[in-house]
């Protein structure tokens, strides 16, 4: 860290070379995002810092001198965070549903991570941050499942695609990600069961919002509950998976939204608060599809920030 003795100098000298000063981010050795913003408050005076610090170690030779060599390295480092970062801020939003981003980012995390593995200027990091990486999203939530699934422009299709490309970025089977897959699945088709028990004879009063955001996140929280219940029971026996059959057939609604054809495309500019207004205008066509996927929207999915789970610290 520089003294404050340091900082005046650097500060003389940048007047001197009739450059605005500049304080920069400090650096904390185990967070990947102070770091990053350290980087590149000082790149832009790579060449400023450079002459700084030839003119006040000239004479001791305990120092090791800058070389361009270094700033490359800067350079790759910030390329290479800034993908980090910038999922890390927009996870974090508060005015827009983040669910269905998730597995969009998580994907181009994962491609970033496989790419730069074979950077030896960073391939170092990178293994500690795929180790990290897999311990907290090797496994598709089904929250975010769900996320890309209330998304008329992905739905099953788009869980495949995504899925499968996040398991070729991290190296696991096919077998086990087609796995994955068919319990999501089979997950999607149960919530909806309980969301159709609740709303099927559209006899439910609107609550006042704060009391019906509670009513649909305790629907979420039964599900969530009998889910881990039937994971902890193991594999569902033949009777189980005719049920499963007969309760698929009788999901009209939720077949019918992932069978019809719609208007909107991936090129299209369609954020999260678009998908939350077109959920909105499919109530009288989805009533039953058009809560859950409200209640999907509302969860935030920055629950594990990704400043932990790339911290270097363990």
């Amino acid at each position: 860290m520089a003294s404050n003795q340091r900082i005046v100098e650097f500060f003389r000298y940048c007047t001197s070379k009739d450059i605005l000063p500049r304080k920069f981010q400090t650096d904390m050795p185990v967070r990947w995002n102070s770091t990053y913003l350290m980087l590149k408050s000082a790149l832009p005076y790579a060449e400023l810092i450079t002459s700084f610090y030839k003119v006040n170690t000239a004479n001791d030779t305990r120092r090791e001198k800058h070389t361009d060599g270094d700033w490359y390295m800067a350079t790759v480092f910030v390329e290479f965070l800034k993908v980090f970062y910038d999922v890390n801020v927009e996870l974090s939003g508060v005015y827009y549903p983040t669910s269905p981003l998730e597995i969009l980012k998580l994907s181009d995390m994962a491609d970033v991570l496989r790419q730069y593995s074979e950077n030896v200027m960073v391939a170092s990091a990178v293994v500690a941050m795929q180790k990290k990486f897999e311990k907290y999203w090797g496994k598709i939530s089904l929250l975010y499942a769900l996320g890309i699934i209330v998304d008329p422009r992905f739905r099953f299709n788009g869980l495949e695609v995504f899925s499968k490309e996040l398991g070729e970025s991290l190296g696991l089977s096919e077998t086990d990600v087609a796995e994955h897959l068919s319990t999501l699945k089979s997950q999607m088709f149960e919530i909806f069961s309980i969301y159709e028990n609740r709303y099927i004879n559209g006899t439910v009063e609107p609550a006042p919002p704060q009391q019906q955001s509670q009513q649909q996140s305790k629907l979420l929280r039964i599900f969530f509950s009998k889910a881990t219940t039937s994971r902890a029971s193991g594999p569902g026996s033949s009777s189980q998976s005719q049920s499963q059959s007969q309760s698929q057939r009788q999901h009209v609604e939720l077949n019918r939204y992932l069978t019809t054809e719609y208007s909107i495309t991936e090129s299209d500019d369609f954020t999260t608060n678009d998908l939350l207004k077109w959920w909105r205008s499919k109530r009288n066509n989805f009533p039953i599809m058009s809560r859950l996927a409200c209640d999907v929207l509302a969860i935030p999915v920055s629950t594990v920030s990704s400043e932990q789970v790339f911290s270097t610290a363990g």
